[in-house]
């Protein structure tokens, strides 16, 4: 009897449906999915990128380099022996030549390169700047989502409350007016409160609703409930 709500819970979890949330817990799946915040971040990650890019273009470079030569020689020597005797032998000879060199360059001042690494030393301020602005105005964000979320709940919790209460009254009435105690004008006036009742379930349905997408546009996450 355990499978069935296993089940249950693995199918939210596909489906991107969060069983139940807290405020925090929202407002932690809104630091992941915002598409908002999740532009401001990759803009900030790429300021500091940039930085030490600009950074290396002032400072002295250093140059290693190798190399290494090989000399190949061959010929022939004559050697005299007792007259007229005369030995030729061929001879060889390889050179190899190795070569390390490490050099430490610095370019001529460059005021090109200073505005640039003046410049990307701004936009990285500018950047943690718009980061932190955007996650003031994600708390707003959520936190008015969250709470229109819960409004909107209790919203059509009390219109579905007074929708049974009209039409157990309308019930009542259409008893007495069977048995003549009521008009038929009760009965209507009755039956149109009911109907009034109806509508505002419809339009508390409809509210709760652009209320829980506008969440989801925040968080990407639909919740079954809210705590």
């Amino acid at each position: 009897m355990i499978r069935a709500p296993i089940i249950a819970l693995t199918l939210l979890t596909l489906s991107g449906v969060a069983a139940s949330k807290d405020l925090a817990g929202v407002f932690e799946d809104a630091v992941h999915n915002d598409p908002v915040i999740r532009q401001a971040d990759a803009n900030r990650l790429a300021a500091r990128e940039a930085r030490p890019q600009a950074r290396a273009q002032v400072l002295p470079q250093l140059i290693g380099t190798a190399s290494a030569t090989r000399d190949h020689n061959s010929g022939y020597q004559d050697e005299i022996f007792a007259p007229p005797a005369v030995q030729r032998f061929l001879t060889t000879t390889d050179t190899t030549t190795q070569k390390w060199a490490v050099n430490l360059e610095q370019s001529l001042f460059s005021w090109e390169k200073w505005m640039t690494l003046k410049e990307a030393g701004r936009e990285v301020a500018q950047a943690e700047a718009n980061y932190q602005a955007a996650e003031q105005q994600l708390i707003l964000r959520v936190a008015q989502g969250y709470f229109s979320v819960l409004a909107a709940v209790d919203g059509l919790e009390a219109n579905q409350a007074s929708l049974e209460a009209i039409s157990r009254q309308l019930d009542q009435a259409n008893k007495r007016f069977e048995v003549g105690l009521i008009a038929i004008t009760d009965v209507q006036e009755a039956k149109a409160a009911r109907d009034t009742a109806a509508a505002a379930v419809i339009a508390a349905k409809r509210t709760l609703a652009t209320a829980e997408d506008q969440l989801l546009e925040i968080t990407g996450q639909k919740y079954d409930h809210l705590s």
